[in-house]
């Protein structure tokens, strides 16, 4: 049986089994849009950037000033955008190649190969932003299971016949689409009460701060 040439087949088909350019422009699209909205929500607040981000201290403050203002925006989730990141995301970036570069210029020089040294080197100027992604993981992890917790109480309580009054953020539901399947969190954020008082997440925030002060630059 003869196996067809990938290259052979046509554009159609290859936007069934691959993200094609529109999906990545997409993307970009609506990842500016969130930025853009989450920075009006912030300055409607009053606050930094940064504290409106998905483990911000006005995080739920900010997505109900965002939605509010951008319905569009509801169902879309901050997760992974680095929202108030963006200039220490890029000293980093620059810090980290200028690092592995002169490292690879020494051994050059020296005419050695030395890919330890090199690791290691990399492994310094990048330990942030790994702490920082270990810290996020940990926290949304966290956070989903809160959710799935407070919303499997819900249906116990409603099961039993017992009464429940939730905000009308609340009952937003947790649908998902597949246009916004980078987004699910969206719909887990219009869940979460505005005074949450869950220990994991002010350990977790508070964590953060200690850990990320001196990388953030915002």
């Amino acid at each position: 049986m003869a196996v067809p040439r990938l290259v052979d087949i046509a554009d159609d088909k290859k936007a069934q089994l691959w993200w094609q350019q529109d999906d990545f422009d997409e993307f970009l699209k609506v990842r500016i849009e969130i930025a853009k909205a989450y920075k009006a929500a912030a300055q409607t607040l009053g606050v930094e950037f940064n504290a409106v981000c998905s483990v911000g201290a006005h995080s739920f403050a900010g997505y109900q000033a965002m939605s509010e203002a951008y319905p569009s925006l509801k169902d879309e989730s901050r997760r992974g955008l680095g929202l108030g990141r963006k200039r220490s995301r890029a000293k980093n970036r620059v810090a980290y190649i200028s690092a592995v570069t002169r490292e690879q210029k020494r051994q050059h020089d020296l005419g050695i190969v030395d890919e330890e040294a090199l690791s290691r080197v990399a492994g310094r100027h990048s330990k942030n932003d790994q702490e920082y992604a270990h810290f996020l993981a940990q926290t949304y992890y966290e956070q989903d299971r809160a959710d799935e917790a407070a919303e499997k109480e819900k249906e116990a309580e409603e099961a039993s016949g017992e009464s429940i009054c939730l905000p009308d953020m609340e009952a937003s539901g947790r649908k998902e689409s597949q246009s916004a399947r980078h987004s699910r969190i969206g719909s887990n954020e219009s869940t979460r009460k505005a005074d949450d008082d869950s220990p994991s997440r002010f350990w977790t925030f508070s964590r953060f701060k200690e850990l990320l002060v001196v990388s953030w630059i915002f």
